[in-house]
């Protein structure tokens, strides 16, 4: 493998943000509030978590809102803390990424088996993190873990890695999402003037009702016969008054 240089602290820190890494998991939450961590393997609206990796990247090279990719479920991402749903509303979060882009970290790894090595080991990235969901924390383990996956990145890159995971749809209510990680591998020693880098970001979910459609198609029907009942009082009043001579 290659050997890059380290990663600038200005790039480290844009990592860092949004960094998530994945150990164990814990119990999940009630079924009643929804937010539960899909399995790693969830092929959602034709997304994987590897198809993910490639739709996102762009944004997660840059930051920049407008690379966002569009998605048929809502994204929880550094480009805004709050979000408004419907209660049968899915979710994709990004929690962490590395790429090739110009400076790497250490040796970026080439194939799958080499990627929880490099993310995990004291030697190399050391991450150590949660997702957080309404008060209950959950490590989740390595599967969900997707790359290296082949993308032209806008800063130079062409292969990119990621932590992520879905989330089923929230029940009606306000809600939390906190994402927290720290860095202890020898590649980031100093990075963050002191030998540990650690990041955190917080998300605010509220999830309200919409009119079911039969209540919408409801209020059609009933519109349309008041409009109906309208124009037939107007033609029986003029059928029944005096024509002007």
């Amino acid at each position: 493998m290659q050997k890059v240089s380290p990663i600038t602290a200005k790039s480290f820190a844009l990592t860092c943000f949004s960094a998530l890494s994945l150990l164990a998991a814990a119990p999940a939450r009630s079924a009643t509030l929804g937010g539960d961590i899909l399995p790693s393997n969830t092929v959602l609206n034709g997304y994987s978590l590897t198809d993910m990796a490639a739709a996102i990247a762009p944004w997660q090279d840059t930051f920049d809102p407008a690379r966002l990719p569009n998605t048929p479920f809502q994204l929880l991402t550094a480009a805004t803390a709050n979000y408004n749903v419907t209660p049968d509303t899915y979710f994709y979060v990004p929690l962490a990424s590395v790429n090739d882009s110009p400076t790497i970290l250490g040796t970026f790894p080439t194939n799958a088996s080499q990627a929880a090595f490099y993310w995990y080991d004291p030697s190399q990235l050391g991450v150590t993190a949660s997702i957080t969901v309404d008060g209950q924390e959950t490590f989740l383990d390595p599967s969900y873990l997707a790359g290296p996956v082949s993308v032209p990145l806008p800063n130079g890159g062409s292969n990119t890695i990621l932590f992520a995971t879905f989330l089923s749809p929230f029940a009606v209510g306000t809600h939390t999402v906190s994402v927290q990680a720290t860095f202890a591998g020898a590649l980031l020693a100093g990075l963050c003037g002191q030998d540990v880098c650690a990041g955190r970001a917080d998300y605010t979910v509220t999830s309200t009702n919409v009119p079911e459609p039969d209540t919408v198609l409801g209020t059609l029907i009933f519109g349309a016969a008041v409009v109906g009942f309208k124009r037939k009082q107007k033609k029986l009043s003029r059928s029944n008054s005096t024509p002007i001579q």
